[in-house]
């Protein structure tokens, strides 16, 4: 069986969107940092479609997310507790020009 998804890759540090962020934080891919003198131990996060991983890779781009409260705020999401979900600074260094998509093949080897 072969299989195609896609990962986000950093391209200086060759390293991929973790598959799984240090969930005991609460904290999820947009606090990704990638690093070449600290490569992620967890597998690549994979995704079905390219449109997925562009929208992730989008959204990592625009910051790191962070809870404020229950008010709204422009350009932010509500969750059912009534909290917000608002992006990180504007300016938080991070470019689309940083990381790139790329094809993954996954093929089932038989023992």
């Amino acid at each position: 069986m072969i299989a195609q998804y896609y990962a986000i890759r950093h391209k200086v540090s060759g390293d991929f969107m973790p598959m799984r962020m240090n969930s005991g934080a609460g904290r999820g891919w947009s606090y990704w940092e990638p690093s070449a003198e600290v490569p992620t131990k967890h597998p690549p996060r994979l995704f079905h479609t390219k449109r997925a991983a562009v929208l992730a890779m989008k959204a990592w781009v625009k910051g790191k997310w962070q809870i404020a409260g229950s008010s709204f705020a422009k350009d932010s999401l509500w969750d059912d507790d009534g909290g917000v979900y608002v992006y990180g600074p504007k300016d938080c260094g991070r470019k689309a020009s940083d990381v790139e998509i790329v094809a993954v093949t996954l093929v089932e080897v038989q023992s």
